[in-house]
């Protein structure tokens, strides 16, 4: 009982107790570093995202560049989406190069 009061020894659990305070303290520095970054990313993922109407318009205008539907748009199939989006404004000849 007497070695627990020496002074070794109560130095040595000092040392131990703020040793797993800054433990404590950097782990939780990095589970907020973690999560500001985790935050971070999720805003810039959500910002990229076409909001719902958007998304429909995408949708709705593939669909009509896809003729055959088979979820793929061709080169003919774009090249025909192109000629009649701008018939009116570029020649054939210009819309093929």
């Amino acid at each position: 009982m007497d070695a627990l009061q020496d002074s070794w020894f109560a130095s040595a659990a000092s040392k131990a107790a703020v040793s797993e305070q800054e433990q404590a303290l950097t782990s939780l520095s990095k589970f907020h570093a973690e999560s500001k970054l985790q935050e971070a990313a999720l805003t810039i993922i959500i910002s990229q995202m076409v909001n719902r109407n958007e998304e429909q318009q995408l949708r709705e205008n593939f669909k009509l560049l896809d003729k055959n539907g088979n979820g793929q748009i061709s080169r003919e199939e774009l090249l025909e989406g192109y000629m009649a989006m701008y018939a009116n404004r570029l020649s054939k000849q210009e819309i093929l190069d």
